[in-house]
């Protein structure tokens, strides 16, 4: 770029301070509290579940004072004497009561709950049997619901088949399931590490260490309390007078498991990791599964209470630090196959998505391993070869079954030319592919590779569950079962790296092969991936955000690559060679330039444009591009222009009806109000500015550009668009008269968009710096929409109002009135805040279409609950009262004027038609007896809503109709001799 081309970011910043950059006057007021009525408003009755809670040893002795005091399954089917606790999960945060009872239970049984009135309860069933417990929650509103759930209690029976002949009266697992069809569960579970856990280390295979503390989570069905007598290992052993025999006196030796079984049959029956250790105990069961006489989760329950002691047994708490444990919960067909533990493992076994029955579950112990067998390596469930989409199959070992859920969503080979989009992207999961090196559009060229997926045995799982550092802080953080490669304390387990690379003290540290980005420097591997990504965004018509329809082919391919190489989330780690290759391949197919469209609704519009112009465009000698000529595409022909005027906040302009124009130039850092006499708009091309560029502002009001190819947000209380700026910003607004007040707190504005200019007004000369993007869009809250008033058009000129503690329902609308009775302004209530733009007039057209300084106006409140409007007075904490000012800010307590009504009325009914419940306002100029009732068609009753004396005034009836079929009802008013009915319809 040449220097008559470089971007000038008002150089004159000195001159506009002292030569009078226009001057508004702004109030701060405090915010105040409106009073208004309160009317009847029905909620949905509160709903919670009963879970039993899995617990392990590490849980249990986190905390010696709360009611957990035992590790625990957290299976609804027990031993007798075994304590199970329940938790009530609630389904929606109203619940503000719990109340636990012990409806039934088994005859001449003693055992009872451990409190009635908390969340989560405890209770040890003493016989054999069901028990019910039932819990009611209630609301703030004092509304209740029950709901139910059966325990069982039952004695062990041990897996069968160990010692020989089994116990007819409580058949062993083995008399039914042994033979099973295919799965045979129990001949694949004899194969399985936990089928002969005891008797190889009851024999010495695991060394001396193995002792008496062992035991437990050894066999089926220990408990060591006296009371928990359910015939489980424990129980046995008491009976027959087994007693752990350590290596000091000659035990853990050869055959000390042949000898016991032969000398204690009873209690070597149990000396497995049997079915009931996982299921429950079953001599209730018998092929009778109702009221958990048999059991199953996929919890991490069951695993944890073996699997994390807090010393050497860790996987559980590895796991709880994984993104696996806390992936969010999806219930969309498609989704659950990753998302949910119970979806993953139905779709490796080629069973449809069931949404009714597949309820979130993480992705845990289960998930991944298979208890009943050990067909495949670590009992994982599958390490069959996958193939991606794109029709490329991987093998890499263990990690086959890491990338059945960690690959691209989407064929890049046909995606990016049929799908611009709100979701275009891999779908955040493409770590398969870039390991492997495919899935990215190549350009028909032959991408390189690095050497991960050749070299790493089991690919995911040789670097991602590398064994966690025998000590130090990445112990149990990174590594292992937390799959984590760097933790959020700044730990990163490059240990990983150690063999090929030798010690690296970094990922970031990785040094590039050269300059990949060509900013003439040699950086480390994220550093040039990132300059290559930022080029190819520069180039894009919207920078990172996702592509419209307008997108070319090229543009789409190149945005897909920038995200796969984004989502991939490993800097490069997992497949520099071919990031690098597929970001340089999208480079070299797009054009340099990139261009931005100014989007104009008729009539007055502000704008910016954050690209660099062609040198066409350039005034010579100046410091930014020429107006006229920047506009020249708006006009219509030699004697019309869509453009009536084009102004700065400098108070110069152009006006193409008279040739008119002393706007110097076009200043890259400014935003412009330009007047259109029709929806229009115009493509400009050039070199993206970089949206870290600071933006001079002078003390008082500015007109700005936003610089950024993304939307940043502006929503309260944070409003991090103008967080460079927090300190000196007064007050922000756009050309739709929406507002930002950081000193109180408040914004009604969309997210700040490129094409578009902003009005700033700030307390002394500073910076605007825009902040870059994070990751996915910023959250922007979504406004409210209401349509009982419609919104006037922009006039160019504006007063800012804002109503705060404003008690009324959101989607209430307020407006503004002239003396002469035109809407110059409306707002709608959301979280109880107001704020509205008054409209002045534009001096631009001959009619009087706004407010002149110094007019008076007035407010007048819609209640979208009752659909009643009402006059509104303003007391001004400060202020000079409903008087138009332009760029005048006000903050009011405003309150409601209540007026009784003139007649009886019954209005219509909101919503209607209406699902469940819906609400009627209706009115009495006098107080006497009403009645307002549903009728069906034949005539029949159906609810009676109001049956009494009422004061005079405004009322609501509400009917909840959960009962009541589909279809169309008559609702009837009676007071007095007025009669009313409206016809309503019920959805279901």
């Amino acid at each position: 770029m040449n220097g008559s081309n470089k971007l000038s970011l008002r150089a004159d910043t000195e001159g506009k301070q002292s030569g009078g950059r226009m001057k508004r006057s702004v109030t701060l007021l405090l915010t105040a509290i409106v009073a208004m009525s309160l009317v009847s408003s029905a909620f949905a009755l509160p709903t919670a579940v009963i879970t039993p809670k899995g617990l392990s040893p590490t849980e249990v002795a986190a905390n010696a004072n709360d009611i957990y005091d035992i590790k625990s399954s957290g299976l609804g089917n027990v031993g007798i004497g075994e304590k199970i606790y329940l938790a009530g999960s609630p389904r929606d945060a109203t619940i503000t009561a719990w109340t636990w009872a012990m409806t039934a239970k088994p005859a001449n049984s003693q055992s009872a709950l451990s409190a009635t009135d908390v969340q989560v309860v405890s209770f040890v069933p003493d016989l054999s049997g069901t028990y019910t417990l039932t819990l009611q929650v209630t609301n703030p509103t004092g509304q209740s619901a029950a709901v139910t759930y059966k325990v069982n209690a039952a004695n062990y029976v041990g897996v069968g088949g160990i010692t020989g002949a089994g116990d007819v009266n409580a058949p062993e697992c083995y008399a039914c399931h042994n033979g099973d069809a295919a799965p045979d569960v129990v001949a694949d579970w004899r194969e399985t590490p936990h089928a002969s856990a005891w008797g190889r280390k009851y024999n010495g295979e695991a060394g001396s260490h193995f002792g008496p503390n062992c035991v437990s989570c050894h066999v089926t069905g220990y408990n060591a309390a006296q009371s928990a007598n359910n015939n489980g290992f424990d129980d046995r052993a008491r009976a027959e007078g087994w007693v752990f025999v350590d290596s000091a006196h000659g035990g853990l030796v050869p055959g000390a498991w042949d000898s016991m079984k032969a000398h204690y049959p009873e209690t070597s029956k149990m000396g497995t990791i049997g079915c009931e250790m996982c299921h429950g105990p079953g001599s209730r069961h018998n092929a009778n599964t109702a009221d958990n006489k048999i059991s199953m989760t996929l919890e991490a329950g069951v695993c944890s209470q073996c699997h994390e002691s807090g010393s050497h047994h860790i996987y559980p708490t590895q796991w709880k630090r994984s993104g696996h444990s806390r992936q969010p919960e999806e219930s969309r067909q498609g989704c659950v196959d990753c998302h949910s533990g119970r979806g993953f493992i139905d779709n490796l076994a080629g069973v449809p998505d069931s949404l009714a029955n597949l309820s979130y579950v993480p992705i845990g112990c289960a998930t991944c391993h298979d208890p009943h067998s050990e067909a495949n390596p670590k009992q994982v469930r599958n390490v069959a070869p996958y193939t991606f989409l794109n029709g490329v199959q991987a093998d890499i070992g263990l990690g086959n079954l890491c990338i059945r859920c960690h690959h691209a969503r989407t064929d890049v080979r046909t995606y990016p030319a049929t799908r611009p989009g709100a979701r275009f992207s891999p779908h955040y999961g493409p770590q398969g592919e870039m390991f492997v090196g495919t899935g990215g559009v190549e350009y028909g060229r032959q991408m390189r590779n690095g050497p991960h997926a050749a070299v790493i045995e089991n690919g995911c799982v040789g670097c991602h569950m590398a064994a966690t550092p025998a000590a130090g802080a990445g112990l149990n953080k990174v590594g292992s079962h937390t799959f984590v490669m760097a933790d959020t304390l700044g730990y990163e387990h490059t240990e990983v790296c150690a063999p090929c690379h030798g010690e690296v003290e970094s990922f970031e540290s990785f040094q590039a092969s050269g300059d990949w980005d060509h900013d003439g420097t040699t950086e480390t591997v994220p550093l040039e991936l990132q300059g290559m990504m930022a080029t190819i965004t520069s180039r894009l018509p919207r920078g990172i955000n996702v592509p419209d329809t307008n997108y070319t082919l090229q543009q789409k391919q190149a945005y897909y690559n920038y995200i796969f190489v984004t989502q991939d989330k490993s800097n490069g780690m997992h497949n520099a060679y071919y990031a690098r290759d597929i970001l340089q391949a999208s480079i070299d197919d797009l054009p340099v330039g990139r261009t931005q469209r100014l989007t104009l609704a008729r009539g007055w519009n502000t704008v910016s444009i954050n690209i660099t112009p062609a040198p066409a465009m350039w005034v010579a000698g100046a410091q930014g591009a020429d107006v006229v000529r920047m506009l020249a595409g708006l006009r219509i022909d030699a004697n019309n222009h869509r453009v009536s005027i084009m102004k700065d906040d400098m108070g110069n302009f152009y006006l193409p009806q008279f040739g008119f124009n002393n706007i110097a130039y076009w200043n890259l850092a400014d935003g412009y109000q330009i007047k259109v006499t029709e929806d229009c708009t115009i493509d400009y091309t050039g070199m993206a500015i970089n949206p870290a560029t600071a933006v001079p502002l002078a003390e008082g009001w500015n007109t700005v550009a936003y610089l950024p190819n993304y939307l940043l947000s502006a929503d309260a209380p944070n409003m991090p668009v103008v967080a460079s700026i927090a300190n000196h910003l007064l007050v922000a607004k756009d050309d739709m008269g929406h507002f930002m007040l950081p000193a109180f707190q408040f914004s009604n504005m969309a997210a700040w968009a490129p094409g578009k200019g902003y009005q700033v007004k700030v307390d002394a000369a500073c910076n605007l710096t825009y902040p870059a993007q994070q990751q996915g869009r910023d959250a922007t809250v979504e406004p409210i929409v209401a349509n009982h008033w419609t919104a006037p058009a922009s006039t160019g000129s504006s007063m800012s109002i804002l109503l705060t503690d404003l008690n009324a329902t959101d989607g209430s609308q307020i407006s503004a009135v002239s003396k002469s009775g035109a809407i110059v302004g409306v707002g709608t209530v959301q979280a109880g805040r107001c704020g509205l733009p008054v409209w002045g007039d534009d001096k631009t057209t001959e009619v009087v279409d706004g407010l002149t300084d110094g007019e008076t106006f007035s407010l007048t409140l819609w209640n979208a609950e009752t659909g009643i409007e009402s006059a509104m007075s303003a007391k001004m904490v400060l202020g000079s009262g409903l008087t138009f000012k332009v760029d005048d800010i006000a903050v009011a307590k405003a309150i409601v004027i209540e007026t009784l009504p003139t007649n009886f009325y019954l209005g219509k009914n909101f919503p209607n038609p209406f699902n469940s419940t819906t609400k009627f306002a209706f009115g009495l100029p006098e107080a006497g007896q009403v009645s307002v009732k549903v009728f069906d068609l034949a005539g029949r009753t159906i609810a009676t809503l109001v049956d009494g004396n009422l004061t005079a005034g405004n009322h609501i009836a509400v009917w909840t109709a959960d009962a009541a079929p589909a279809g169309l009802y008559l609702v009837k008013m009676q007071a007095g001799s007025f009669s009313d009915t409206r016809k309503v319809t019920l959805l279901k």
